[in-house]
């Protein structure tokens, strides 16, 4: 199964993240595991990428050879780049919708593309719910 990730279930597992009392960072390494088992093949977008390397303080290439590496390797990764009417797409829903470009820039990739998104922001279960369907990653666990 491919599933389009947004960049926050990256840095939950990269900072071990928490909130309050749900061990997030826990939660995304499971779902990371399972992609590297067979059951998910990873799809991102070079956007995913920058804000990655843009919220971790590191350039593109330290991205892709520390956080990616392994995903990479094991052939689970799917790299894409929007098209100019997904941004243009993504630009009118953003307004529309009063969510982040980004946020609607992957809602629009994952739905032309026919997969899922996995994130942990409201957007995409209230705001975007219609347009793409979208999980939390221990619900895929």
């Amino acid at each position: 199964m491919k599933v389009f990730v947004d960049a926050n279930i990256f840095l939950d597992y990269y900072f071990d993240r928490r909130d309050n009392l749900l061990p997030l960072g826990e939660f995304a390494f499971n779902f990371f595991r399972d992609a590297l088992s067979g059951k998910y093949v990873i799809v991102i977008s070079d956007e995913v990428i920058v804000e990655v390397a843009s919220i971790m303080g590191v350039g593109i290439e330290n991205v892709m050879t520390h956080i990616f590496a392994e995903l990479i390797r094991k052939k689970k990764l799917v790299v894409v780049s929007a098209l100019p009417l997904q941004k243009f797409s993504a630009a009118k829903i953003s307004r529309e919708r009063n969510v982040p470009f980004n946020d609607a820039l992957y809602c629009v990739i994952a739905r032309d593309m026919g997969v899922p998104v996995v994130s942990r922001d409201g957007h995409f279960y209230e705001t975007l719910s219609d347009l793409v369907e979208s999980f939390k990653p221990e619900e895929l666990v």
